[in-house]
């Protein structure tokens, strides 16, 4: 297994936009749920047009090869974290942490990210001011 970790918790794939309106943090517990769900949740994320930022937060180990063989060519920068340990809240936390974008998205490695679910969610946001939208 590639440690990329292990100098640094953090792996950059994309350049990084100025202004970002949404981050997409996904965690991902293992190398198989990685390999099974994270180019078709960036797939989904193409089809949405404001300046946004994926975070990736890895729970287990993953190979630096598979996180830039899904993130290369996308259109927005990609980060990868390696939160340290087996904790679901806190890789959640820190994804969020990190965060650049005015509005988070929250998507769990088995989530299905619905067609215009991300316009919809902008969109809630701006007409109420609430602090969660399910999709």
């Amino acid at each position: 297994m590639d440690t990329w970790y292990e100098e640094s918790p953090y792996l950059q794939v994309g350049g990084g936009a100025d202004v970002v309106q949404l981050s997409v943090n996904m965690l991902f517990t293992d190398q198989r749920r990685f390999d099974r769900f994270a180019a078709q949740r960036l797939e989904e994320l193409e089809r949405v047009d404001i300046p946004l930022e994926v975070r990736f937060g890895f729970n287990g180990d993953i190979a630096e090869e598979a996180v830039r063989s899904v993130a290369a060519g996308r259109p927005y920068p990609i980060t990868a974290v390696w939160t340290g340990r087996n904790h679901i809240p806190y890789g959640r936390n820190l994804l969020t942490r990190q965060s650049r974008g005015q509005w988070r998205l929250i998507c769990d490695d088995d989530c299905q990210i619905s067609p215009g679910g991300v316009e919809f969610m902008l969109a809630q946001l701006q007409r109420y001011p609430v602090g969660v939208v399910g999709l």
